[in-house]
């Protein structure tokens, strides 16, 4: 891709995913060689969580900005739900997984650390990302 041309909207969303993932699997295979037990969960539940939490939110994003009425009503709706069950989730993770806090609080930001990187590097009104090079 010639680094004049804006990058997709999805193609800019695919490489903020692997690039979490690997982050993610470099994260949990370090914990799980040199840290403890309730760092390795924290930070898997954490990666878990954020990762998912991302992909929901871009989805539902997507169907609010969309031109068609009834889809943004109802992705309004749907957003509300997700909030509720990623709060639920979290709360089923400190309470019944002891991960460590800090691993967890750091690992469930990642993703939107990731989304809010890329949107600032370049994300154009139309969806594009203008590669800066």
């Amino acid at each position: 891709m010639d680094a004049a041309q804006p990058m997709p909207r999805e193609t800019m969303h695919r490489k903020v995913e692997v690039l979490h993932l690997v982050v993610a699997l470099v994260a949990v295979v370090v914990a799980a060689a040199i840290g403890s037990r309730e760092v390795l969960i924290g930070l898997g539940a954490g990666f878990l969580l954020g990762g998912l939490n991302a992909r929901a939110l871009t989805a539902l994003t997507r169907r609010m900005t969309s031109t068609d009425a009834q889809a943004r009503g109802a992705a309004s709706g749907l957003l509300f739900g997700k909030m509720l069950l990623l709060m639920g989730a979290v709360g089923a993770v400190l309470m019944l997984g002891k991960p460590d806090p800090v691993a967890f609080v750091v690992a469930i930001s990642v993703a939107p650390a990731m989304m809010l990187g890329a949107a600032l590097l370049g994300v154009g009104v139309r969806g594009e990302v203008e590669v800066k090079g």
